[in-house]
């Protein structure tokens, strides 16, 4: 089996580096991620172990606006970009802030998590799980997802004369696809809820005020499977194939929501 690389993508509706929005942040991973979080690092580059400071007792928001906006962005007070590390070189968050949320895909909280098969004595599926539900209903989540890296290759890179780009990654242009962790927040409210699916046999359906969280497997890991991916088409399907984005067309006219 090759290396587990499992992506966790959610677009925030405000702008990430609010103190509203970084103190959640920081009280769900001392919820979720107590051990790995003993050490929690703020930094511009998970690759340069001299930036960055540890947050320690202070604020999430107070690190973020002394390491990130004042250092790198002065000019453009809550933008940037950060990357929290723990005491698990495995997990890694990056988080992308924009004042302006005019653009759908500007505030982004992106998770990778390589080769940890259990977290906070979980398996990393189930903490995945529990994870982002408490998020979405924390934060105002437009859409979301979770997948294997091998997964999102096959419905959404492309590799060309040396070329490597994502196809049909836009929000605002239609849903990227279906995967093992979808998350529809708010602006989806209108095209589809639960009932939709009712019939097709997912491991998991979670509504509630903030959106609807579909999981269709209990694992990831089984994307290869010809019963996985009849539970994506059915999906598709039942939640009308004009909201997504089809690698076998991928020029096809789409429905999105008009995010405000």
């Amino acid at each position: 089996m090759s290396d587990l690389h499992l992506i966790i993508h959610l677009f925030s509706e405000k702008p990430v580096f609010s103190e509203e929005t970084l103190e959640t942040i920081h009280l769900l991973l001392k919820e979720h991620l107590p051990t790995w979080s003993r050490e929690l690092k703020v930094t511009p580059d998970e690759y340069d172990e001299e930036e960055g400071a540890f947050v320690g007792e202070n604020s999430l928001f107070e690190i973020v606006q002394r390491e990130i906006i004042q250092k790198t962005a002065p000019a453009y007070q809550g933008s940037g970009d950060a990357t929290l590390l723990g005491n698990d070189e495995g997990i890694v968050f990056f988080l992308e802030s924009n004042t302006s949320t005019f653009l759908p895909m500007s505030n982004t909280i992106y998770i990778e998590i390589y080769n940890v098969n259990k977290i906070e004595e979980l398996s990393t599926f189930d903490w995945t799980r529990k994870f982002v539900k408490s998020l979405t209903s924390a934060i105002p989540i437009r859409y979301g997802n979770a997948h294997l890296s091998e997964d999102f290759e096959r419905k959404n890179m492309v590799r060309d004369n040396g070329e490597v780009y994502a196809i049909g990654a836009r929000i605002d242009n239609a849903i990227p696809g279906i995967y093992w962790l979808n998350y529809f927040g708010k602006p989806y409210k209108s095209f589809f809820d639960k009932k939709c699916i009712n019939s097709v046999p997912v491991f998991e359906v979670y509504e509630d005020s903030q959106g609807l969280l579909i999981v269709l497997d209990e694992t990831p890991l089984n994307w290869q499977n010809s019963d996985y991916k009849q539970k994506e088409e059915e999906i598709i399907s039942s939640l009308g194939k004009d909201y997504f984005f089809l690698r076998s067309a991928p020029e096809r006219v789409t429905i999105a929501p008009t995010f405000r």
